[in-house]
């Protein structure tokens, strides 16, 4: 196995050699049975870590700075973080709580595998909770008592779909007992892992509540359980709160003990679907010390004690989105109450209605710091609200920086509403449009000189090699993405001569060149392919680095995308399981899950405190059951000893 001396104190002139010989070596010899791009997913970011690794001398300091350093991934870069843990033993000890913030971040087909942390939990838990779980015939022999670290402690982020589902699928995969077993037992053993995670957490930072109607049981136990008073100061440091619950029962008193005990969320993202919630929400709103980004949905009037909320946080409220709301019935006051948040950067206003029934022209002259505006809407039969569009533009002027349209209706645009994108947003950098015609194309690349990336649909444009001549003359000096929507059967025509100007001209900082291909008639006998590019188009690309992805709307197993540069298969986990079952995931209920063991009944006989097992990094062997080095990283993570 690998010798760390041997390999991390080589000369900084061998960098390259080493980062290619710790990429070997994790191949060969540490994941015999899983794919590299399971755990190291971008060798970029690796190799990044090593050369911070070796431009900073002092190993101290450069261990203050790590942990900020891998935060500014996103969560689908979380699993990258497996690789630093490698390095040595104090990255390990900065990446494992790391990863132990949000263990159950994604629960795809791809990532079920995660439902294993759930043996790393049961491990944890305290032996009266172990003995109640196997008088209920679960075998635990899997999930050994004790842990290298205490890795509950570390936990932040409460997905709730995402851990029944991993409980789910823990049932299924280890007991071994069948489906009707495994939805039995489910919420017994969410109980008693709930009340591990608030006994154990240092402080929940975010609660993510999906919608479903099997999730009722457990909404009620996390109600039940999270407010007990030795349990709610767990929740004094929540920053996040997104409940998408439309359906099932009124959740009114929840939020009622969340504003009593979490005053410090910072974004929040609610659903509205009765009288009482919306007042509790209400509540819940105002009690925030500084309440920055707020999504609101309902599909009735029962939203408007929120935006009389609003006002409550006029000084700090900077992101705000509307959905499937009825502006018909509108109170005044609500409206004053939106009204007053005029230092808001962000505003999005999706599927909603009334905007000609209600006078809301006032509400868009509210908001002069805008820096972003979006407005989308389905298929309902709401007319495109030019009229108010256009005066948020026109108040919002050069603070502006970013416009999405997602009108599914696809509309064209107006001529007065691209002229009031380029006379009131000079600074405009993020445009997405519907369709638009040559001359608006044209005009906007004349007048938004600071524009980075634009997306439109080009399926009226017919004159398209003209009008890629045309931009190429007058390209945004700091243009990096380009977006087109063309149709499948009749593609823009351009010749690689213009191509190669246009991409001579967007350089240097020109980087993607994105086409999307659609259809009104999506039926095709036997595979097809995209024509719209030939080898001289991508030989021209190549030439000048940019990169190019080409796509269409319809089965790829048909219509493959074309992507240069070239990206590498993924090859999929060899031993994933393939018992997933989509009803599990989706508005399913059973009975059984109803009438499924309980110990909330039993809550004060078991809500006592556990002793302190926090084990240190060189603990990370058994005494009766030793473990090599890579089997220790896995028993690690994923609790097999």
């Amino acid at each position: 196995m690998i010798k760390k001396k041997s390999l991390l104190t080589d000369s900084h002139n061998d960098y390259h050699s080493l980062n290619q010989k710790l990429f070997s070596i994790f191949k060969i010899r540490i994941f015999p049975d899983f794919s590299v791009d399971l755990f190291l997913f971008d060798k970029h970011l690796f190799s990044s870590f090593l050369i911070y690794f070796f431009s900073v001398p002092n190993s101290r300091n450069k261990l203050e700075n790590l942990s900020e350093l891998m935060n500014i991934n996103d969560e689908e870069d979380h699993a990258d973080l497996f690789c630093v843990a490698f390095v040595n033993r104090e990255w390990c000890k900065t990446a494992i709580p790391l990863l132990w913030e949000s263990p159950f971040y994604s629960m795809t087909k791809e990532t079920i595998w995660r439902c294993l942390n759930i043996r790393t939990y049961i491990s944890g838990i305290k032996e009266e909770s172990r003995n109640i779980l196997i008088e209920h015939g679960m075998d635990l022999k899997s999930s050994p008592v004790g842990t290298a670290f205490d890795y509950t402690s570390y936990l932040q982020n409460i997905d709730l779909w995402n851990i029944k589902t991993a409980i789910r699928h823990y049932l299924i995969e280890t007991q071994k007992k069948g489906l009707d077993f495994a939805l039995s037992k489910t919420r017994l053993l969410f109980q008693i892992l709930y009340m591990h995670f608030l006994d154990r957490s240092r402080g929940i930072k975010k609660i993510v509540i999906k919608n479903a109607q099997n999730m009722i049981c457990l909404m009620d136990d996390l109600i039940t359980l999270s407010f007990l008073k030795q349990s709610s100061n767990k929740f004094t440091g929540l920053k996040e709160f997104h409940s998408d619950l439309y359906a099932g029962n009124d959740f009114s008193n929840f939020y009622k003990l969340m504003s009593g005990c979490s005053k410090n969320i910072v974004r929040m993202n609610i659903h509205v679907k009765t009288i009482q919630e919306g007042d509790a929400l209400a509540t819940l709103v105002k009690s925030q010390n500084k309440l920055k980004h707020l999504k609101i949905t309902s599909q009735s009037n029962c939203y408007i004690p929120v935006f009389q909320a609003i006002e409550y946080q006029k000084s700090s409220i900077s992101c705000l989105r509307l959905k499937d709301l009825n502006f018909q019935k509108i109170t005044k006051r609500a409206l004053e109450g939106l009204m007053s948040c005029n230092l808001l950067r962000s505003l999005s206003i999706l599927n909603c209605t009334g905007f000609k029934i209600v006078n809301l022209q006032p509400l868009s002259f509210a908001f002069p710091n805008l820096q972003k505006f979006e407005y989308g809407c389905d298929y309902n039969q709401e007319k495109f609200p030019e009229e108010f569009i256009i005066g948020i533009l026109q108040t919002s002027g050069h603070n502006m920086k970013k416009l999405v349209f997602n009108d599914f209706k696809n509309n064209k645009h107006s001529h007065e509403l691209i002229n009031a994108i380029k006379f009131y947003c000079p600074n405009i950098e993020n445009l997405k449009l519907q369709r638009i015609a040559f001359y608006q194309a044209l005009t906007l690349f004349q007048n938004c000189i600071h524009l980075k990336r634009i997306h439109f649909d080009g399926r009226e444009i017919f004159d398209t090699d003209s009008l890629l001549y045309k931009l190429s003359q007058n390209v945004p000096p700091s243009l990096e993405i380009m977006e087109i929507i063309m149709l499948f059967q009749k593609p823009w025509t351009i010749t690689p001569k213009t191509l190669e100007k246009f991409l001579k001209n967007s350089r240097p900082s020109f980087k993607l060149l994105r086409i999307h291909h659609d259809s009104s008639s999506p039926v095709f006998v036997g595979p097809k392919k995209i024509t719209t590019f030939n080898e001289q188009h991508f030989n021209i690309i190549r030439k000048y680095g940019v990169k190019l992805y080409m796509s269409s709307s319809f089965d790829p197993d048909y219509i493959n995308p074309i992507i240069i540069p070239e990206e590498p298969i993924t090859i999929r986990r060899k031993n994933q399981s393939a018992v997933i079952d989509d009803d599990l995931d989706l508005d399913f209920i059973t009975t059984t899950e109803f009438h499924s063991p309980s110990i909330i009944v039993n809550i004060h006989t078991i809500t006592t405190n556990y002793t302190d097992h926090n084990v240190h990094i060189h603990n990370t062997t058994n005494i009766t059951q030793p473990i090599s080095l890579v089997s220790s990283f896995f028993s690690t993570f994923f609790g097999s000893h």
